[in-house]
């Protein structure tokens, strides 16, 4: 099985590699590249279709892999395959959020037609049969939830998940990188209760994001091989993350061990979940428009701190996202869910009183400076 896992990783990195190198040629041919202003960090023309790579790599590895367990039986297809029976509305919802992420990269899309498709491909999962049906305590709510309810907190996920993840996509790396923090623990997760479909599709996502970070990151706009991720890439992989997330969050070894599902399931999406909610709040505060982009998002504020290091900005907030993981699964061992999700905000708040008092600390120094 272990093999198995390997060879669809590598499958899906080697067919997301060829795609990037055919997406480059396309984008450079045809000047598709993003646009540059106040609030960009990057310098030079680069395309921002990495998404492409990443939905053509895990579809075809994924439909590749079903069909050949089916028609050869390599392994027990009954075992491997359940939990393969939504395929088609799970397809289905993430191609529909591909080809809006697509047009939106390309051509632009109002933010409303983005939310609407969202909350279309959200139904189109509960409608496969995956749908948040138990919070596990969680405010209380500890029983079996009415179709309806699940269906409309199975939704909000969807809006929350694909907006966090899409509106934390400011540096190279870090949506990715946060991605795969999140599939890695999806990963775990369905080995260890069997669910092992589940840890196929993480192995697909896996082998695509792998190959697009080594462009993202390591690529130089002036060799033609740096790409962004672009709405596509986000809005693909965070209902991929969404699905399995919500689909883990109902499996009865889950359910039966000694740790809560749901703090397990989510508790990966914090920082960047965490991250969405304070910046809408302070938009919505300020009476702007929660969508209208500024350089209010914890990365930006990373940023300034780390004289605009990338790097360091990236490691920063990756240990930030495992710290909290981490802090969340262990804390559910012998708390009750509501206290690990109030540890959590006061986890999330002391984090940002560090680093807004470095910053206030930088602006002083600077106007001393420019004093003296």
């Amino acid at each position: 099985m272990n093999l198995l896992y390997l060879i669809v990783f590598l499958t899906s990195a080697l067919i997301a590699s060829i795609v990037i190198l055919k997406t480059l040629a396309v984008a450079y041919k045809y000047s598709l590249f993003d646009t540059i202003n106040e609030r960009k960090i990057h310098k030079g023309r680069i395309p921002r279709l990495g998404g492409v790579a990443i939905y053509l790599a895990s579809l075809v590895t994924i439909v590749l892999f079903w069909t050949i367990v089916k028609l050869t039986g390599v392994v027990d297809s009954a075992t491997l395959l359940c939990g393969a029976n939504h395929l088609l509305l799970v397809f289905c919802g993430v191609t529909l959020l591909f080809g809006v992420g697509l047009y939106d990269d390309l051509k632009g899309v109002r933010y409303r037609n983005k939310f609407f498709a969202q909350i279309v491909a959200g139904l189109l999962l509960c409608f496969s049969g995956v749908w948040l049906s138990n919070l596990y305590g969680l405010f209380g709510l500890n029983s079996m939830l009415p179709e309806w309810s699940g269906f409309m907190l199975t939704v909000f996920a969807i809006l929350l998940i694909t907006n966090a993840i899409n509106f934390i996509d400011g540096i190279d790396g870090l949506a990715s990188g946060l991605c795969t923090i999140c599939l890695l623990t999806y990963f775990v997760v369905s080995v260890i209760v069997g669910a092992y479909w589940y840890a196929f599709v993480c192995a697909a996502l896996l082998g695509s994001i792998a190959s697009f970070m080594a462009f993202n990151i390591k690529g130089k706009p002036e060799n033609k091989k740096k790409l962004f991720m672009g709405d596509t890439g986000s809005l693909v992989l965070s209902f991929m993350i969404g699905y399995i997330g919500i689909a883990l969050n109902t499996n009865p070894i889950l359910i039966d061990s000694c740790v809560n599902p749901f703090v397990v399931v989510f508790s990966p999406l914090l920082l960047p979940c965490f991250d969405v909610v304070r910046v809408v709040g302070v938009r919505l505060y300020q009476r702007r428009s929660p969508f209208l982009a500024d350089k209010s998002h914890i990365h930006h504020m990373l940023l300034e701190i780390n004289d605009k290091n990338q790097t360091k900005t990236l490691v920063q907030m990756l240990v930030i996202s495992l710290f909290l993981t981490l802090a969340s699964v262990c804390f559910s061992f012998f708390l009750n869910i509501n206290l690990v999700f109030y540890l959590d905000v006061l986890l999330w708040l002391l984090i940002m009183m560090i680093i807004s008092r470095k910053i206030k600390q930088i602006h002083k120094n600077n106007e001393n400076q420019t004093i003296s």
